[in-house]
């Protein structure tokens, strides 16, 4: 299984706060995601955001998830 890995480390978690806190830019990196996951097979991405300590970040993580598993779908449909 080959999976996309973004993040994780020494990354600055507060890029993944701020994308994740708006719909506009989860749309964002969600669809570039996919884009650049699909022409090399990945099976799933790997986001290894380590630090999402307070409550709106995990809401947060959790409508991204949700969302990208929903564009995942919708994509796997459309082929």
């Amino acid at each position: 299984m080959t999976l996309l890995s973004i993040a994780g480390g020494i990354v600055d978690d507060s890029a993944l706060s701020s994308m994740a806190s708006n719909a506009s830019t989860r749309k964002t990196f969600i669809d570039s995601s996919i884009t650049i996951g699909g022409p090399y097979n990945f099976h799933g991405l790997d986001l290894d955001w380590e630090f999402s300590s307070t409550t709106t970040d995990m809401s947060n993580l959790g409508l991204l998830s949700k969302e990208w598993r929903e564009a995942v779908e919708k994509r796997v449909q459309e082929l």
